[in-house]
């Protein structure tokens, strides 16, 4: 028996070919440059190229391919294109053709932009094409959830100095009748006051009243109003505290919040305090806290060495700038004890709405966990010159990290040069708490995890100019219910690396993460970035590996997971219980993952269906309801031996509730500017 196009076969010292009558199938390969256009720039010139392998034809054969093109997908605009044909000449493998046509220019908001092309020709398969349309109409129209920013000029005031609150509200297209409350409340005893800014008066009024001073249970619901930016509040409050202002969007007749925004401030009843001069490294060597009933300076490093223990309490606010930053030192501990309602908030010095990426240095946590590479530094690390994380106590504890946000941190430089990360966890052990942390704004990576078996819930990464979630030198800890918002300049989601051959079978595990792409023209009410400064969801270097289960990965411009392959193929690595589409040109019937690694990541690609991804202040990232993401069966349960992980039968980080309300904060920094009066 003999298989193939042709085979030599010795019979009695004689070689005989058998030649095979059959043409092997083949396949059209369709390819448009470019590969998007936008409404309203007129007619546009697109390249269409068509080819195939023409091995088993010989040179003699001449194929005639019917295209098709304007096939609407998920009721977006339709291009105008006739069918037409195109000839692949005998001895040729490919034909390309120019074709003109005007994309619709309507003022719908479209979900997803994309319109599918097709190659045919009679005993070859198809060939298929996406051509996105990008929505003109998005950047200034945007229907569904209205938007609302809420800010102070500072978070910090001393008990007399003047404290300007600023509100801004989009409607979005939101045509629906809603009461819109302002208060201002002492976050200790709930006591709250109300604002009626559109009465043009800076009163607080005793009894509840909406917007335009109309009491709670009078009539009156209307549509959202547009607010730019407006001042709402001027004076001093009464007394030193925590403080926040609120803004609610209530239904009139439920009394149900749509949508709520907080400005966090603190007044310390003991003014400020520097943390060391300008440059300066100081050192904790015993204990040191502090309270909210001051506002913090950071001068330079501020070192918490071995047996030292820095705690830092609730509502507590900590400025920083160019080379300030806290570095705990293997021994040492910190210890965060922030709550939803009053999260510490290490920031930035600047004026709000000047605060930019790299401001300051960050936070540096060094563990008694395996970590760095043995010659006395951790390559990465941020600042240059301490020393490295232990070999030892996988199972060890450098304090608490609770209700913490990072901010415009990156400032310094990692050995290879690159910004720092925000958030560094060297070699930090499994028994660290670590929940409900946010990294906002960094210049470098947002949360890094270089070596040990820290395990980290609740947490969130969001407009970082690096990866928002990194992991090398042998990290074999854990990650559930994590939120990325990438940024337009952002690299990965997450990328994982190994740093040296001795790290190489790590294996971490991710459960329950939401990865939303800076290219959000797939994604509703998304703003799309630059494809060109935007990475992948997920991305593997050569040796790295990751175990994952009940990921959402939406909104990227390159692959949903891409990279090398040898750790799926070599089956150490795996994806299951996935969603991933990864953006809106690439349609979700094309793969999400790099090819070499297609058959061994199982996923689904449809449309996850969140409430509000924008990137604004205060997203919503819940799926809404009969989202695939929330049908029982597509979500993995932890095992019962996974000791940090929970059950969560839902794919992506959220299910009713959205656990990011009130603790974080989001937003491109220029949305805060302070307006000129």
């Amino acid at each position: 028996e003999v298989s193939g196009s042709s085979a030599g076969l010795t019979v009695d010292g004689t070689t005989v070919t058998i030649i095979d009558d059959d043409v092997a199938p083949m396949a059209l390969t369709l390819t448009l440059d470019p590969v998007s256009v936008s409404e309203g720039e007129g007619a546009v010139n697109v390249a269409v190229t068509v080819a195939l392998d023409q091995s088993e034809l010989g040179s003699a054969t001449q194929v005639t391919v019917s295209v098709t093109g304007g096939t609407a997908v998920a009721g977006t605009d339709y291009v105008e294109v006739s069918d037409f044909t195109m000839t692949v000449a005998a001895g040729q493998t490919s034909a390309t053709a120019q074709v003109s046509f005007e994309p619709v220019d309507d003022t719908r908001i479209e979900r997803e932009e994309t319109v599918v092309w097709t190659a045919s020709a009679a005993g070859l398969t198809n060939g298929t094409a996406i051509l996105a349309i990008i929505d003109n109409d998005r950047h200034t129209q945007v229907s569904g959830t209205p938007s609302v920013t809420l800010w102070t000029d500072q978070l910090a005031y001393t008990d007399d100095e003047e404290i300007r609150a600023y509100l801004d509200i989009d409607p979005k297209g939101d045509e629906r009748l809603w009461k819109v409350f302002i208060y201002l409340e002492e976050i200790g005893t709930g006591a709250r006051l109300y604002l009626a800014p559109q009465t043009r008066s800076m009163q607080l009024w005793d009894e509840v009243v909406d917007q335009h001073g109309h009491p709670s249970s009078a009539e009156g619901a209307r549509r959202v109003e547009r607010m730019e930016a407006e001042l709402i509040w001027r004076g001093t409050v009464p007394r030193p505290g925590l403080w926040h202002f609120v803004a609610e969007i209530r239904s009139p007749s439920t009394t149900q919040a749509l949508k709520r925004a907080y400005a966090k401030f603190v007044v310390p009843g003991e003014g400020s305090r520097l943390l060391g001069s300008r440059g300066a490294k100081r050192f904790i060597e015993t204990d040191l806290r502090l309270s909210n009933d001051r506002a913090y300076h950071l001068g330079g490093e501020l070192r918490v060495r071995a047996g030292g223990t820095l705690t830092i309490d609730a509502g507590t606010v900590i400025q920083g700038g160019p080379g300030a930053a806290i570095i705990v030192e293997r021994g040492g501990r910190i210890v965060v004890r922030g709550r939803r309602e009053a999260p510490v908030v290490m920031t930035c010095s600047l004026p709000v709405g000047t605060r930019r990426p790299g401001c300051w240095g960050g936070l540096v946590v060094q563990g008694t966990a395996a970590a760095g590479n043995g010659l006395g530094q951790v390559g990465g690390a941020w600042p240059l010159g301490h020393s490295a994380a232990g070999a030892g106590e996988a199972k060890g504890s450098s304090g608490e990290l609770r209700y913490l946000r990072v901010e415009f941190a990156g400032g310094g430089r990692t050995v290879t040069g690159s910004p720092a990360a925000a958030v560094v966890l060297e070699g930090v052990g499994g028994r660290t708490v670590i929940e409900h942390v946010q990294a906002h704004g960094s210049a470098g990576d947002g949360i890094a995890f270089r070596g040990g078996t820290a395990h980290c819930s609740h947490c969130v990464v969001s407009d970082t100019r690096g990866n928002s979630v990194a992991w090398s030198r042998g990290w074999h800890g854990s990650i559930q219910h994590l939120y990325v918002q990438q940024g337009v300049q952002g690299a990965a989601a997450m990328h994982g690396s190994v740093g040296d051959g001795a790290h190489a079978g790590a294996l971490p595990s991710f459960w329950n993460a939401t990865l939303v792409g800076g290219y959000n023209i797939g994604v509703v009410g998304g703003a799309p970035g630059s494809l060109g400064s935007i990475g992948p969801g997920i991305f593997l270097e050569a040796g790295a590996r990751m175990q994952a289960r009940n990921l959402l990965v939406t909104g990227f411009a390159g692959f949903a997971l891409d990279g090398s392959a040898g750790s799926f193929v070599g089956g150490s690595s795996s994806v299951a219980n996935a969603i991933l589409t990864s953006s809106g040109y690439r349609h979700s019937s094309l793969a999400q993952v790099r090819g070499g690694f297609e058959p061994y990541v199982q996923y689904t690609s449809r449309w996850p269906g969140l409430l509000n991804v924008r990137h604004e202040a205060n997203p919503d990232p819940r799926p809404r309801s009969g989202s695939v993401a929330l049908r029982l069966g597509n979500a993995a349960l932890p095992p019962f031996e996974s000791g940090y992980l929970r059950p969560a039968e839902y794919v992506g980080a959220f299910r009713a509730r959205n656990w990011l309300e009130e603790w974080t904060f989001f937003g491109a920094e220029q949305d805060y500017e302070v307006p000129l009066e």
